[in-house]
């Protein structure tokens, strides 16, 4: 099997032809690449790759939360000023895994779908005991455990999202009814 690498080429429109300038080296880690930009300001040129490190979806799983728990997703940056020696300039990772991305103007939009991991939760409860006791064991998960957290590679971590950025159902809305 060939090693994951992103190949920089130079390109010559003219001619027809492209060449390789240089090889960043993927095969460190699980990252699949999904997604390539490149931004360009006046501190230079920057290559960010957008990524996770389960990049199958089986479509039929797509409503089931069991199917999105322990994804990451993660965005790599390498300073590109000079191609043929592309430099690692930053990454994060994000829990949860990677629907989309795109770059609108010099913002960078990264979709992902994210499901807690809870100890002990009984995915699918068969009695009114098990429903009770997964009831419990959410109520006393502290909020924080809920949340998917982003950390970066100096090891540093925070939340991805704030608790009063989260859609919770009403419980009190009846179907069909506004």
């Amino acid at each position: 099997p060939r090693e994951p690498v992103i190949r920089m080429l130079a390109t010559d429109p003219g001619i027809p032809s492209a060449e390789q300038v240089s090889v960043i080296d993927l095969a460190d880690s699980e990252f699949s690449v999904d997604g390539l930009y490149l931004s360009e300001s006046d501190t230079g040129k920057e290559l960010i790759a957008v990524g996770q490190t389960n990049s199958f979806v089986y479509w039929e799983l797509f409503a089931s939360d069991y199917y999105w728990r322990n994804g990451r997703t993660q965005v790599r940056s390498w300073d590109v000023q000079n191609v043929a020696t592309p430099a690692q300039a930053w990454s994060l990772e994000m829990e949860g895994s990677l629907l989309t991305s795109r770059r609108i103007g010099t913002m960078l939009y990264v979709v992902t779908q994210y499901s807690p991991a809870i100890e002990g939760l009984v995915s699918y409860p068969q009695s009114e005991e098990e429903k009770a006791a997964n009831t419990e064991l959410i109520a006393n998960t502290p909020l924080e455990d809920l949340l998917p957290q982003m950390s970066r590679a100096d090891g540093s971590s925070q939340p991805l999202v704030d608790a009063t950025d989260c859609m919770v159902p009403n419980e009190d809305y009846e179907e069909g009814l506004v």
